[in-house]
């Protein structure tokens, strides 16, 4: 849904594609709390993107009135949640899952065209993701079909 707001940049111009550390240099000198309507608010200060990530009283992770758990809750709802998770993405567990990781990005890859460009999020990323997601919780890969589409 598109919002209404005025644009203040474009993180997919041609320009900002072409160099990136040029563009956001210019955006935290003009417009350093950025809105578009593709991603929404960008900050592009340091102590702004500080501010932001440490006043749970002033700016929340809620995205939705729907329960994500973690990422979407604030302190100290999201502490005692990670506390539960953490364990999984621990040292150990992700050495343990490594091998597992390796072999499905290598799949992906085998899986692209031998010669020309490939857009890396839509033939790889979405792809890599689906099947990591579902390999570590242990899902059929096959439930990935349904969300790809075509």
């Amino acid at each position: 849904m598109s919002d209404t707001r005025q644009q203040d940049w474009d993180p997919r111009a041609e320009n900002v594609l072409n160099d990136q550390i040029s563009a956001y240099d210019e955006m935290r000198h003009r417009c350093p709390v950025a809105f578009s309507d593709y991603l929404q608010w960008s900050l592009f200060r340091h102590a702004d993107v500080m501010r932001v990530l440490e006043d749970h009283e002033t700016f929340s992770n809620a995205a939705s009135r729907h329960l994500s758990v973690p990422n979407a809750m604030d302190p100290p709802e999201h502490t005692r949640f990670r506390r539960i998770i953490e364990p999984y993405f621990g040292p150990e567990a992700m050495a343990e899952f490594a091998p597992r990781c390796r072999a499905i990005a290598e799949g992906v890859v085998a899986r692209l065209p031998a010669d020309g460009e490939v857009e890396a999020m839509a033939e790889m990323g979405q792809d890599f993701a689906l099947e990591i997601q579902c390999a570590f919780m242990g899902w059929p890969t096959a439930l990935t079909s349904h969300c790809v589409p075509g």
